[in-house]
């Protein structure tokens, strides 16, 4: 059996999966289905060469706290200020009612 190709990211894959299967109206495509589809396959490569990257708002969060703490930590603070503003930041994500 033919393997996924290693050139096109995940995000690609589902995305081509996603927008073929509803084109179709359909739910016959899957990942399953790249490694021997080779439309399905250059339209992924198609997608992860002129789209961005999807973002994950709390990857993005994670990091700048992450980046934070760094600092926290250079200039000698208390690990607790860097809880203190990741549950501070929490609950103004949830309030604004931001998702994955």
């Amino acid at each position: 059996m033919a393997e996924v190709p290693n050139d096109v990211p995940e995000w690609a894959i589902e995305k081509a999966v996603s927008l073929a299967n509803k084109a179709y109206g359909c739910s016959f495509w899957s990942k399953r289905d790249i490694p021997c589809n080779i439309a399905l396959t250059a339209f992924a490569r198609y997608i992860a060469e002129n789209e961005e990257a999807p973002v994950d708002p709390i990857m993005k969060e994670a990091q700048a706290l992450y980046d934070f703490w760094l600092t926290d930590q250079e200039s000698g603070s208390e690990t607790v200020d860097v809880i203190f503003v990741a549950l501070k930041r929490g609950i103004e994500l949830a309030k604004s009612g931001a998702t994955t």
